[in-house]
């Protein structure tokens, strides 16, 4: 039931994360004087690695989750990150679907499964079928890290990096048999 209701926080902030990446530029600014001369609250940076990946007044649903993994988790995390990315800039798709979570990995052959009415049924076929939307992004962006910022709760976390295309990245992790694992197909581009 724990378990459960953490994975229901992590879908929660996952939205929240694209949600952000979608509306990108919307919004209006101020045209009154009056309006843009009202103070506006004082900011509290979070404290640790993940500070670095705060935006004022941005969304920052994954820099303030949970808390502050170990050096040794994100360590860990970006050996794992590292080796999904040489992987998928391989093309190698079965060792790329090896890094992924058991839920995931089951999520991701069932969705190609019904959109193509049953002819996908492994991992490697899904990745192809779905190459288009998963691989939006440099898979040498990373190169061997590091993860700078692991946010974690319940077994389900965020790994934040700076890629060396000059954007901050987030790779959706869980937890499972004592070692982190691959979330999602794709990392997020943070900037968007």
């Amino acid at each position: 039931m724990r378990q459960i209701a953490a994975q229901k926080r992590v879908v929660v902030v996952w939205i929240v994360v694209v949600a952000a990446a979608s509306a990108g530029g919307c919004g209006s600014s101020a045209t009154n004087s009056e309006e843009s001369s009202v103070p506006t609250e004082k900011i509290v940076y979070p404290r640790g690695p993940t500070r670095q990946f705060f935006v004022a007044g941005g969304d920052n649903a994954v820099q303030t989750m949970g808390h502050e993994a170990t050096a040794a988790e994100r360590k860990q995390a970006t050996t794992i990150i590292s080796a999904w990315m040489r992987a998928r800039a391989t093309k190698n798709w079965a060792k790329d679907c090896s890094y992924f979570s058991a839920v995931y990995l089951h999520q991701l052959i069932k969705t190609a499964k019904w959109s193509t009415e049953g002819r996908v049924k492994s991992c490697p076929e899904a990745i192809v079928y779905l190459k288009s939307q998963i691989s939006r992004y440099n898979a040498n962006n990373f190169e061997s890290g590091p993860v700078v910022s692991l946010r974690i709760e319940d077994g389900h976390g965020f790994a934040q990096y700076h890629g060396t295309d000059g954007k901050d990245w987030v790779v959706p992790v869980e937890r499972e048999s004592g070692r982190w694992t691959v979330a999602f197909a794709s990392p997020i581009d943070r900037n968007k």
